[in-house]
């Protein structure tokens, strides 16, 4: 627009924080005129972390804030509770702040209004909440997709949080988006503007159509940005919109008059519009005609393919992708995807990976495939696609992601065992086909198929429809009828074995077992004790015991679920300031543990020193210090965070102000008792000595190897007075004595590793308390989390599977010889 003036030096973003969930980059104005205004821009659902849209927002010359959730959660309070003080304090440097989101960022943009003291919201096709409680029960595509009732029960937009003037930009062809535009609306000062046909992104509408540009440039300059300025611009340039004229002509052939989308796409695409999505939109207005020789000819490139992933389709979003996708396997042809669409697999996967490998091939022309869309690109041939399960469909492919099962479709997932047969099974996915081929084995009982069959239970207890009483006592008779050892595993058929456990690891190229790696013989979503566990240390002089160990009394021992229901514990992570103090995760028991340690050492007291390897962004330091003592925090340094990936990660702290927990002390207080400083956990400075408190969480198995990791434990008693304590905690491995994973990225220590180590300290004149390897005897105790690792209110994540082993944590106190 004649208005707007993009300029082309700007300056370059910076970090302003992250949480590792979401990421904040600040770019400074690029003009003097624009140093008074600030943009807070929140991407959407999908972004990839890094500075969102930058090309075309930094163009309006004004001070810009990206955030980027690129976990998918929402935006949730926790996490922006942790940069709402840094986009505050500069959001107080200026004179104006205007907040931009679409979607899930639209919503996150409507809910920090009034927290960011905004003088103007645009917000694009953003909900008033995902809970279907919240919305009277309306049950809409994007709620079907996205909601999770751990993340957004209770969740929505209240009056208090919205702030200034505040625009919600809409489709009201869509029951869903008019749905929600109405109950923020009536939330408070909030004015909606219905954008007919630009369908569920509005966002690009607005961009398309010029709308977007025109608002910002009013915005920014302090002209007037209001809902009649916002109509008036949305008239003048809709026709600009590939999705309107894409969406008036659905309308039109939805109406029954076909004849008149085809006049109105003709003469978009003769006023020279070449977006693939109205080229879409014609061939389908002309397969409903029959004209299929016209509509294959649309969807070609010039060299006869299907639409090429770097024209056409560059501009089609998801939904539309769907829809290129039915249109291309009604003509026989294969499309090429974008590089960015979300219909290819993760490369780096190897459960995506070993599923698509799986898959491509088998699918035959005219087969139904229930997948999700990231697989949709390997299936040659399949007319008809779908990622969400229909009661009435019948499929002849159904790839079922573990992680991904919702209670709304709970019904279909619990039929399919009986209408089709798992031909193939890894961590994350089942693959069930209708009609196998002769002579393939069935899946179903392997770990794998029992950890679907306890997803599925796992569903039904939170949709209120536990198993019946008699299911549950015959599946728990028939899974101990073996007792404490393991039950012998059959040898599989050689079609069973490729399919149930893939042995290749492509994605860790130097990664090695101490032997071949255990059968699965044990059922990875139920954990039963080995025998291995009772068996007592090889030294008989190593302090040992076998009793459920207690945090209130602690010992070098397993973490187990009936120390969460200790008041030991409740008071440690209060002291902590852990916020969800009833959550069952093993990290946050690794934190009361070495608190509970350094307790019961006598340690806990004002003046001592302590010293933390690894700490990350960690409570600890934090509460030491608000106990008084002085705490020295280490981390990598720079030059090992960036070279082995802490960095991108989120879990490293590069500052002192980093591990800051302001309800725990005074900042005053904090930068008088911690200090920071970069330490390779392999090469200990010499300097480090004296303390009386040594402490890793989760760390030492990321050195290198299991030998590293443990000549780190000795060296860290290096750094103590006589009498001080060292407290670790690591992986432990409960599947295997004998077998384990060893990785320069992470190492999982098995029972003669931890012992023989114990043993030796014990010798060298060390004083080594208990070693205490009882798994637990609650339910609890028994629940494996498999791949994916979700997090969700209530699940528990005690023991898991890690590269085919069950892992838990450990964790070791040594106080040092005098």
């Amino acid at each position: 627009m004649a208005e707007t003036r993009l300029l082309d030096a700007t300056p370059k973003p910076r970090l302003l924080g992250d949480t590792g969930r979401i990421a904040a980059f600040h770019r400074p104005a690029a003009q003097p005129e624009g140093e008074g205004v600030l943009l807070i821009a929140f991407a959407p659902l999908g972004a990839r972390r890094g500075p969102w849209d930058e090309a075309f927002l930094a163009g309006f010359g004004a001070s810009l804030v990206t955030l980027v959730d690129y976990r998918g959660c929402w935006y949730r309070a926790e996490e922006m509770a942790q940069l709402l003080p840094a986009l505050r304090a500069l959001a107080a440097q200026h004179r104006r702040v205007v907040l931009l989101g679409a979607g899930m960022g639209g919503h996150a943009a409507l809910r920090h209004a009034a927290a960011l003291r905004a003088d103007l919201t645009l917000a694009f096709s953003a909900p008033y909440s995902m809970d279907p409680e919240m919305l009277g029960g309306l049950q809409g595509h994007q709620l079907r997709r996205h909601y999770q009732a751990w993340l957004h029960r209770g969740v929505r937009v209240r009056p208090e949080e919205l702030q200034g003037r505040v625009l919600l930009f809409f489709d009201p062809l869509l029951a869903e988006d008019r749905r929600q535009a109405a109950l923020i609306e009536a939330s408070g000062d909030c004015r909606a503007v219905p954008c007919p046909a630009a369908g569920a992104d509005t966002l690009r509408f607005a961009r398309q159509s010029g709308l977007l540009e025109g608002l910002l440039a009013r915005a920014l300059r302090s002209a007037t940005a209001d809902a009649a300025s916002a109509r008036r611009l949305r008239r003048q340039g809709r026709r600009r919109s590939a999705d309107y004229l894409a969406g008036m002509a659905a309308r039109l052939r939805g109406r029954g008059r076909p004849e008149a989308a085809l006049r109105l796409l003709g003469q978009a695409l003769a006023e020279g519009q070449r977006s693939g999505l109205l080229r879409l939109e014609l061939a389908h207005a002309l397969l409903e005609r029959g004209q299929r020789g016209p509509a294959a000819d649309l969807l070609r490139d010039p060299k006869g393919a299907a639409m090429s992933s770097s024209t056409a389709t560059a501009d089609l979003a998801e939904a539309e992708l769907d829809s290129l996708w039915e249109a291309s396997a009604r003509l026989g042809l294969r499309p090429a995807f974008p590089a960015g669409a979300r219909f290819r697999p993760p490369a780096d996967d190897p459960a995506w990976t070993e599923v698509a490998a799986f898959l491509a091939g088998r699918i035959r022309p005219g087969d139904r495939v229930l997948a999700p869309r990231a697989l949709w690109s390997g299936l040659l041939g399949g007319a008809g696609l779908a990622d969400l399960p229909e009661a009435a469909a019948r499929y002849d492919w159904v790839v079922a992601h573990k992680g991904r099962l919702r209670v709304e479709h709970l019904d279909f997932w619990q039929r399919l065992p009986a209408a089709a047969v798992a031909v193939f099974a890894n961590a994350v996915f089942v693959v069930w086909q209708a009609k196998p081929a002769t002579g393939r084995a069935d899946l179903a009982g392997t770990p794998h198929g029992r950890a679907y069959a306890a997803r599925l239970r796992a569903l039904a207890a939170e949709a209120g429809r536990p198993e019946p009483g008699w299911a549950k006592l015959w599946r728990r008779l028939s899974g101990r009828a073996g007792g404490l050892l393991p039950r012998a595993a059959a040898a599989p058929s050689a079609p069973a074995a490729a399919a149930a456990e893939p042995v290749a690891l492509p994605d860790l190229p130097v990664a090695r077992f101490a032997e071949p790696a255990p059968p699965p013989d044990t059922e990875r979503s139920h954990f039963r004790m080995p025998l291995f566990l009772l068996r007592p240390p090889a030294d008989p002089a190593l302090p040992h015991r076998f009793a459920p160990p207690s945090i209130a009394r602690p010992v070098s021992q397993l973490c187990t679920a009936a120390q969460f229901e200790e008041p030991a514990y409740a008071r440690l992570a209060t002291r902590l300031g852990m916020q969800q103090v009833g959550r069952r995760h093993r990290k946050n028991w690794e934190f009361c543990y070495i608190l509970a340690a350094i307790e019961e050492a006598g340690l806990l007291q004002p003046g001592l020193r302590a010293i933390g390897f690894g700490t990350g962004r960690e409570p600890l330091p934090a509460a030491l210090a608000a106990a008084g003592l002085q705490v020295l925090a280490t981390d990598a340094p720079l030059e090992l965070q960036v070279a082995q990936g802490w960095a991108q990660g989120g879990q490293h702290s590069a500052d002192v102000m980093t591990l800051h927990r302001p309800k725990l002390l005074p900042k005053a207080q904090f930068i008088q008792r911690v200090s920071h400083r970069g330490v390779d956990m392999n090469a200990i400075p010499g300097d480090l000595a004296g303390f009386d408190i040594a402490w890793s969480a989760c760390a030492l198995e990321h050195l290198g190897s299991l030998r590293h990791g443990l000549d780190f434990i000795e060296a860290s008693l290096g750094c103590l007075r006589p009498g001080g304590l060292a407290v670790h905690t690591t992986e432990f491995n409960l599947s295997s004595e004998t077998a384990t994973f060893e990785h320069p990225g992470c190492s999982i220590y098995r029972k003669p590793d931890i012992e023989g180590f114990l043993a030796r300290m014990h010798a060298a004149g060390h004083e080594v308390f208990p070693l205490n390897l009882h798994p637990g005897e609650s339910e609890l105790d028994a629940v494996i989390d498999l791949p994916p690792f979700l997090a969700a209110e209530g699940k528990p994540h005690l023991k898991l599977e890690l590269r085919r082993f069950v892992s838990t944590s450990i964790g070791l106190m040594i106080r040092k010889g005098r």
